[in-house]
């Protein structure tokens, strides 16, 4: 279900329901997520709905380890649950359908981020990052020397993470 991309204010009030039902801060990822997924508006109109929510006073922004995180404010929860008519029943469905399959992530605000930059021919910064509940678990910055490497490192920190953090403090503490 997608909608028309020159009219904001769906978007905004499926924003607005998604984070009135979870009562934990999303993570701009989280978010990104649910929204993107089902194609309810792109990338960049979801940076202007958030922005304009925020500066609305219908959500609040936080920043925490270079993390954004939204949550409702008691005037966006009202507005959400005045104008919920107006969001369609199958949008109102996916949404408490993503609520259902993630909301224990989202609980445990576990974020995991492995992203890689280039630096300068043949060196690649790789940052490999956990965070659970607004607090940095580990960050881990390695220089490698191809594009291959920090790929194939970043996917394997994603795939990987509970077990590369537990094997990672196991080493740090014998």
């Amino acid at each position: 279900m997608s909608y028309d991309p020159v009219d904001t204010t769906p978007n905004k009030l499926v924003i607005l329901y998604l984070l009135s039902k979870i009562p934990v801060p999303l993570t701009l990822s989280q978010i990104t997520t649910a929204i993107l997924e089902q194609n309810y508006c792109d990338y960049f109109s979801l940076q202007q709905n958030l922005a304009e929510l925020k500066n609305s006073l219908f959500i609040i922004k936080n920043n925490q380890d270079n993390i954004s995180s939204f949550q409702i404010t008691p005037k966006g929860a009202e507005l959400a649950n005045i104008h919920i008519n107006k969001i369609k029943k199958d949008i109102l469905a996916e949404i408490d359908q993503f609520i259902h399959d993630n909301y224990m992530s989202a609980k445990n605000n576990l974020d995991v981020h492995a992203v890689y930059t280039k630096k300068k021919e043949h060196e690649y910064i790789v940052t490999c990052k956990i965070i659970e509940k607004n607090s940095t678990l580990i960050e881990l910055n390695l220089n490698v020397s191809t594009n291959n490497m920090a790929n194939s490192i970043c996917n394997t920190f994603k795939n990987n993470t509970n077990e590369i953090y537990s094997e990672i403090l196991h080493l740090l503490i014998k």
